[in-house]
């Protein structure tokens, strides 16, 4: 593909740019970005640039770890969802409780347990936004895990093939389907990592 027409590179510029921003994602397999650059550039100025492209979100969508990070993220959001369920229940029957009134209480009583229900309210309002931000934090930490792994067997890739750069699918309009090696980096992701415990 070093001459493909579908992906011709004549500008210089914009080459190096796709490379510092790749490099700095740990795309290319060069030693250090400053290489990468150096090396591709040269590539791209004899018109021998070899281009790569992955698709990422399919990775992350499609992957064996990412289904299993799914499926934890949808028993963890039932079992809490059913808590919720309960908890707002309570709240509902405390609430009535409240509205019909007690003739037995005095004022003092009544407004200290309308209080007491409002702080659980609160309560309950403060547990929930934590409870998500802890599950949202937990997800991200796996999802960041997988995108590292990702990005090595992409490198890996790239470096069997003596390609220079991979591009994002999502970036790119049109190119030779030759060019694509998501596939393999997908192979190559659900054997070394079938499974990814997310850590709540």
């Amino acid at each position: 593909m070093k001459n493909s027409p579908v992906f011709a590179v004549s500008m210089k510029k914009t080459v190096l740019h796709i490379l510092a921003v790749l490099a700095c994602a740990g795309l290319l397999f060069s030693g250090t970005p400053a290489a990468a650059e150096t090396k591709a550039a040269n590539a791209a100025t004899d018109g021998q640039l070899t281009i790569g492209i992955v698709d990422m979100d399919l990775l992350m969508q499609k992957s064996s770890a990412a289904k299993h990070v799914r499926s934890q993220i949808d028993k963890k959001r039932s079992t809490y969802q059913g808590e919720l369920k309960a908890l707002d229940q309570k709240l509902a029957a405390t609430k009535q409780d409240l509205m019909k009134g007690d003739a037995k209480l005095t004022p003092e009583d009544l407004k200290k347990k309308q209080s007491i229900f409002y702080e659980k309210v609160v309560a309950a309002q403060k547990k929930t936004q934590t409870e998500q931000r802890a599950m949202d934090a937990a997800v991200e930490r796996s999802l960041n895990d997988l995108r590292k792994k990702t990005a090595l067997i992409i490198r890996d890739v790239a470096k069997e093939r003596k390609i220079d750069v991979v591009l994002s699918h999502q970036a790119v309009i049109i190119a030779a389907s030759a060019l694509d090696i998501t596939d393999e980096v997908l192979a190559r992701l659900d054997k070394d990592m079938k499974t990814l415990p997310v850590k709540w």
